[in-house]
């Protein structure tokens, strides 16, 4: 029978092991299929990017979201709307 120091070391060393896995790098990346439409993602350009994931419409909350959110980055950080890349991720029920 192990000792409980015994099992906590090898509880560690298994925790550790993702840590020792390769990062994958832009080069071991497969390309992006034709199929996809990807050009939204060159419109995303400025400093303040953010993007908003609503599974429903919900009468307009995921929209009133995204203006409370512009209303907030200026109080806050002295930015404006035109300062700010929003993407708005409306989808039924995932």
């Amino acid at each position: 029978m192990t000792s409980r120091r015994d099992f906590f070391g090898i509880l560690g060393a298994g925790a550790a092991l993702p840590a020792l896995a390769p990062f994958p790098t832009s080069a071991s990346l497969p390309p992006i299929r034709a199929d996809y439409d990807m050009s939204w993602v060159d419109q995303v350009t400025k400093p303040h990017k953010v993007v908003f994931d609503a599974p429903e419409v919900n009468d307009g909350g995921a929209v009133w979201r995204a203006v409370l959110l512009q209303e907030e980055y200026q109080q806050v950080y002295g930015t404006f709307p035109d300062q700010m890349s929003m993407v708005l991720v409306i989808r039924h029920f995932g």
